[in-house]
């Protein structure tokens, strides 16, 4: 029986052409969930972005963001976060404080960037999001990163990381986390915190 279903939000629930969750996606979520079965947000996407989406209605019974950094219940408490070790968070609020790419940080309940160009413009509205406000770094810990740049220029700019991982997501976008987490774990995590322990087992995740 299945107790448990996993949706990415790009591409997946949301349409950027058409604008939205088609109506027949949203019918076919609350039909699965009469049958018992729970429905996960699964996404690189933060909470806030989730919220700033047009959803159509669809709530989740919870959230594994970030691409598994930062894992929340469907009241949005916390369950499981991973962020980005600190000298990697040093060598990266470097380059957002030198301002020679656009890069955003990525807190627990807070996200902004160095600056705005066309280019920043342009891969945020392919994504139906805002632009980041612009804002310096708190000191609080970073889940994520992400560079506005082609993955080439990307890799280099992030070539002196130890334990991060680069994911590209546009032409001219990559997001930078940690590779102690990640879409699998938060998913096991998530399973585990709602008791689902023989799906864990059939597919070896225990």
């Amino acid at each position: 029986m299945v107790r448990a279903a996993f949706f990415d939000i790009d591409g997946t629930l949301i349409s950027h052409e058409t604008g939205g969750v088609p109506e027949s996606t949203r019918l076919a979520l609350e039909k699965i969930r009469k049958k018992g079965v729970r429905v996960f947000a699964c996404t690189g996407r933060h909470i806030l972005e989730l919220k700033a989406l047009p959803l159509n209605g669809v709530t989740f019974d919870g959230y594994v963001t970030l691409t598994g950094q930062i894992c929340l219940d469907g009241q949005e408490n916390l369950i499981y976060e991973v962020p980005i070790e600190k000298a990697d968070t040093e060598r990266m609020l470097d380059i957002f404080r030198k301002c020679g790419t656009p890069v955003v940080i990525v807190e627990k309940d807070r996200m902004y960037i160095n600056y705005v160009n066309s280019h920043v413009r342009r891969v945020q509205k392919a994504i139906s999001s805002p632009v980041p406000d612009v804002g310096t770094h708190s000191g609080n810990p970073v889940y994520q990163f992400v560079i506005y740049a082609r993955k080439e220029e990307a890799l280099k700019i992030t070539e002196d990381l130890k334990d991060c991982v680069i994911t590209s997501w546009n032409p001219e976008a990559v997001d930078v986390t940690s590779k102690k987490a990640g879409k699998a774990e938060g998913i096991r995590r998530m399973m585990e915190t709602y008791g689902i322990r023989k799906a864990l087992e059939h597919f070896g995740m225990l």
